[in-house]
């Protein structure tokens, strides 16, 4: 059975617009990752010939993606209102300055995955942001559990670098 095109974008529109956004944390660049996502699956042609793993792919694809989207984008961003006021509405008590320190250490979190080699950003994001399992990581990408295990810990380890620099270069600031 053919599946058309648009039943295709349907069908699979939902998961890719949400691995984008988990990367992104932004509407509009998830809507443009997501995009980008299905204009090379169509331009391909080869989108009724997928198969089995296509879910998989094509997470891995948005996965990629919302990373370049992530280094294309400027080293400072406004935090629009909209974002702070749904910060502060989060359940658990928190105080709003509070969430806006978790909102602050997201951004850095998302800069710091810019700095990361590719494989190493991407083996992140599908671990903590697609919630993966390095088995399944493995079969998605093609490469070894070590590969997995190994890229983790790189990007565990530069990404926990990352922060301790930026956090000693603001205290050298506040003296």
């Amino acid at each position: 059975m053919s599946v058309t095109w648009a039943e295709f974008v349907a069908t699979h529109a939902s998961a890719v617009l949400a691995a984008a956004m988990r990367v992104v944390a932004n509407s509009a660049d998830a809507d443009e990752v997501a995009q980008e996502v299905f204009v090379e699956v169509f331009r391909s042609g080869r989108f009724t010939e997928l198969g089995g793993q296509v879910a998989g792919l094509l997470r891995t694809m948005a996965t990629r993606r919302a990373i370049d989207c992530l280094r294309r984008r400027k080293s400072t961003i406004a935090l629009e209102a909209t974002d702070i006021e749904a910060r502060t509405r989060r359940p658990g008590g928190f105080e709003p300055h509070e969430h806006l320190v978790a909102a602050e250490l997201e951004l850095r979190l998302r800069q710091a995955l810019t700095t990361l080699p590719p494989r190493e950003a991407e083996v992140f994001c599908l671990v903590y942001f697609e919630d993966l399992s390095q088995p399944q990581i493995a079969q998605m990408l093609e490469i070894s559990p070590g590969a997995v295990a190994k890229a983790l810990s790189m990007a565990r380890q530069r990404l926990s670098a990352a922060f301790e620099r930026a956090e000693h270069l603001g205290m050298e600031t506040n003296r």
